[in-house]
């Protein structure tokens, strides 16, 4: 990864070490995917702990709701 997207996802996100972990090695996501889902949609620490860990989403289907802006269905917003 970029250290510019770490440094994005864990200072300003304050993601922990094993969210991280879990987006970049479980998930495989690629820093631009992650940086694009972060910039663009401007998602939370809370919700991108909710999107992988609660609902378990994959690589392929993060990068559908990024590309498409499909989240407000999603009901993102719930804890």
């Amino acid at each position: 990864m970029q250290a510019s997207t770490i440094a994005l996802l864990v200072e300003t996100l304050a993601l922990s070490a094993d969210t991280i972990a879990l987006l970049v090695e479980t998930l495989a996501l690629s820093a631009d995917t992650i940086a694009l889902s972060v910039e663009t949609l401007a998602l939370s620490a809370d919700t991108i702990a909710l999107l992988v860990e609660t609902l378990a989403l994959s690589a392929d289907t993060i990068a559908l709701l990024v590309n498409g802006a499909v989240l407000d269905d999603l009901c993102v917003h719930r804890r």
